[in-house]
């Protein structure tokens, strides 16, 4: 794969962690704001939308190939890449909060910057990329 194709698909997976992030970030708002749920559990219900919103632009607009073709086989690693990510995010979010003292809002955003470039790599290594000619 070409340098431009990699960037192409870098820049659509931008827009799609983008809406991704606005659906995730608007169900986090909602339960912390407005239902005064725990930060940390409302990461977890944002990143379940986020997640589905993400995992529908992958597979049908952001990447040009998918390893498995097959959502049996696809779908697990996915969510496996994901539920990685959410500790990995889990952890950041408590410690931009509790050490850092950043507001839960800004430290959502700034946790889920740190982990975009993560997300992208894994899960275009692991599932989007061409298979090997044999």
């Amino acid at each position: 794969m070409t340098m431009t194709a990699i960037r192409i698909e870098l820049a659509k997976y931008f827009v799609a962690g983008t809406l991704a992030f606005l659906s995730d970030f608007s169900v986090f708002l909602t339960l912390t704001k407005g239902f005064d749920v725990h930060y940390l559990l409302a990461n977890v219900f944002g990143f379940c939308l986020g997640l589905t919103v993400s995992y529908l632009c992958c597979i049908r607009w952001v990447f040009a190939h998918r390893t498995y073709g097959a959502a049996r086989v696809e779908l697990p690693v996915f969510l496996g890449i994901s539920l990685v990510m959410l500790l990995v995010g889990e952890v950041i979010l408590l410690g931009l909060v509790e050490y850092a003292a950043l507001t839960t809002t800004v430290a959502k955003i700034v946790m889920t910057g740190m982990i975009f470039l993560g997300n992208f790599a894994l899960k275009k290594l692991l599932l989007f990329r061409r298979k090997a000619a044999r």
